[in-house]
């Protein structure tokens, strides 16, 4: 049954149909006040694709407070799949990872005149989408390199646990007033208990995904690898080259849908003809960022099937050739380490 959008906020502005005591007794639904002057009463809340978020305020508090809980419901029952949802409640609260909110299926979360529909009640996050957060910090390389940083700890963390986001993008990341990122949206989680039993919910924001991602039907661990390359690469080259970054809020990073039709087609994208040109391949930290170049070249041209996940990166140093024999003296060297002539002192020369 899909719920009307003034028979929910009415519910929710009643009190007493949040089906759970301690929000009842301690929460309250605040009212959209722009709306009230409009003679319209309505909840203040935040539209998704495929719910509806409402703020809830500690009773007691001041007016100016932030909000602290959150109950999410959906728009039409025919999106819910309640065994999913519980797998994925389950899942978070066993693992308790920083990156996401507390979280809580209920089955009969809240009841719309005599129908109790499904709901999720969550903590309220604080923080900045990455479409925010990046343009505000576009000559700071240092926190864009340290955010890069705390991006691919958290993927690493994810693919070792067998999960995924799901929909990966700079809408569904905050970043906290401390710095530390929190993720939102879990529509679309992966856990290990579904056990590639369980349609995907949605194929992701474009700018972020594989190009055939749409060809794959049945949700895996493996869905956030392609999103995961795309934002860690974004980040990184934005703490190299401030000239890259946006000026103003972009939801898409350095690359876009169009970019990834083929492989010419992303090795032709502005953001590839910069990187290759600008990159210092003597440097181990634009190395990184040629290597991740090159996976996301390589993962647009293949399956959606093949790309790996994000790892930790390794020292990618440049191979460096020495001449093999001193211009000096004409020593010899043993190896291909040797920096220095050990009979005359000469500095090795090296091809260019």
């Amino acid at each position: 049954m899909a719920i009307e959008e003034e028979l929910i906020h009415k519910a929710m502005l009643a009190g007493g149909n949040i089906l759970d005591d301690e929000l009842n007794r301690n929460y309250h639904c605040e009212t959209n006040k722009m709306l009230l002057m409009m003679r319209r009463t309505q909840a203040l809340h935040a539209r998704g694709n495929f719910c509806w978020s409402f703020k809830l305020w500690k009773n007691g508090l001041a007016a100016d407070a932030k909000p602290s809980k959150c109950v999410r419901v959906w728009k039409g029952n025919a999106l819910i799949d309640n065994q999913r949802f519980r797998l994925i409640s389950d899942y978070l609260r066993k693992v308790q990872l920083p990156y996401f909110t507390d979280f809580r299926f209920v089955e009969h979360g809240v009841r719309i005149g005599h129908t109790d529909i499904p709901a999720i009640f969550m903590d309220w996050i604080d923080g900045d989408t990455l479409t925010e957060w990046v343009p505000a910090h576009r000559n700071r390389s240092g926190e864009l390199r340290s955010l890069a940083d705390k991006f691919m700890r958290m993927c690493v963390k994810l693919n070792t646990l067998g999960m995924a986001h799901g929909d990966l993008c700079c809408e569904n990341i905050l970043v906290t007033p401390a710095g530390e990122i929190k993720l939102v949206d879990y529509d679309s989680i992966y856990v290990p208990a579904m056990q590639d039993r369980f349609p995907v919910v949605t194929a992701g924001w474009d700018d972020f995904q594989h190009p055939r991602r749409s060809n794959n039907t049945v949700a895996t661990a493996r869905d956030d690898y392609f999103s995961q390359h795309v934002i860690y690469l974004s980040l990184l080259a934005y703490a190299r080259f401030s000239s890259l970054v946006p000026e103003e809020p972009e939801k898409a990073m350095l690359f876009t849908k169009a970019d990834y039709e083929n492989g010419n087609a992303f090795a032709a994208s502005r953001a590839y003809r910069y990187i290759t040109q600008y990159a210092d391949r003597g440097n181990e930290t634009d190395n990184i960022l040629l290597k991740e170049l090159d996976i996301l070249r390589r993962a647009v041209a293949g399956s959606f099937g093949q790309v790996p996940p994000l790892q930790e990166p390794q020292a990618v140093r440049a191979e460096v050739h020495y001449v093999p024999y001193c211009v000096r003296c004409g020593y010899k060297f043993p190896g291909n380490t040797e920096k220095y002539c050990h009979r005359c002192g000469a500095s090795r020369l090296i091809f260019k």
